[in-house]
């Protein structure tokens, strides 16, 4: 049974896991730099504040490093463990193998959530999934006992498969918020209203939960329509990034869709 969790961090991961284990009445300590950070985990049952410097507790059932990459073993140097304990220590990247994580514990592995999280902003779907990796069989079922504590769907792979997942993540999630960014700030500039984009942004995102989005593509790109394109890129003449990423997505939908391989 899991007794206690212990956090290292206090950023946007950090802050949604501590809510999903204070939601499942799991005691969790949050270890911090700076008491700047103690009251935006002050309203979560279950889950105390506490800083580093002040020396990090050794008797949680789980260590969760929910650090940047180039910390987690800086991070995990300052964890005094009995390496005989049957503990586990996971940090939360989706790149880095849980070896990063050094030999203060045998019993390693990796919980990264599979969703875009940003601190005092709530989910909208309301679940985080989470990508589990293993180095021994013991870690491997703790990290899964703490997935269905609090409800995230997860899935069993490896470090490479991991890797791989990131970048599609990376991808499918950072870039296409950034060209909706980028659109928000076009139409802001031309006096159109994003509002009118919603449920198209919607339909879009939907469609992709259960159908191939190469079946459900559309657009002048899809069609050929060299005409529109070249209009829209007309359209552009004064948002050159713009223009640059709209040239560069259509040519790669004409280049999926049509033989003959021409380009705008």
């Amino acid at each position: 049974m899991i007794t206690s969790v212990v956090i290292l961090g206090t950023g946007n991961v950090a802050w949604h896991l501590a809510g999903k284990l204070s939601a499942a009445e799991i005691r969790t300590t949050v270890f911090g730099r700076s008491n700047a950070d103690r009251n935006e985990f002050s309203g979560m049952p279950h889950v105390n504040y506490a800083l580093v410097e002040d020396g990090i507790r050794d008797d949680a059932t789980i260590y969760l490093l929910c650090v940047n990459d180039d910390s987690i073993a800086e991070v995990a140097e300052k964890i005094n463990l009995d390496s005989s304990n049957n503990q586990v220590m996971a940090h939360t990247s989706g790149t880095a193998a849980s070896s990063v994580l050094g030999d203060k514990c045998r019993n390693r592995g990796t919980f990264w959530p599979v969703q875009t999280l940003k601190r005092k902003v709530e989910t909208k779907c309301g679940t985080i999934p989470v990508v589990i990796t293993a180095e021994t069989m013991m870690a491997q079922t703790w990290l899964i006992a703490l997935a269905q504590r609090i409800h995230s769907p997860f899935t069993i792979t490896n470090d490479a498969t991991k890797r791989k997942l990131h970048l599609a993540a990376v991808i499918a999630n950072n870039f296409t918020n950034h060209l909706l960014a980028l659109t928000h700030q076009y139409c802001k500039a031309e006096e159109a209203d994003f509002n009118i984009l919603r449920p198209l942004i919607l339909e879009t995102v939907l469609k992709s939960q259960d159908l191939d989005p190469g079946i459900v593509q559309t657009g002048p790109a899809v069609r050929g329509d060299e005409k529109t394109m070249q209009a829209h890129m007309e359209l552009l003449e004064d948002h050159p990034e713009l223009a640059e990423l709209y040239r560069m997505m259509s040519n790669s939908i004409l280049k999926m869709y049509h033989e003959d391989n021409w380009r705008i």
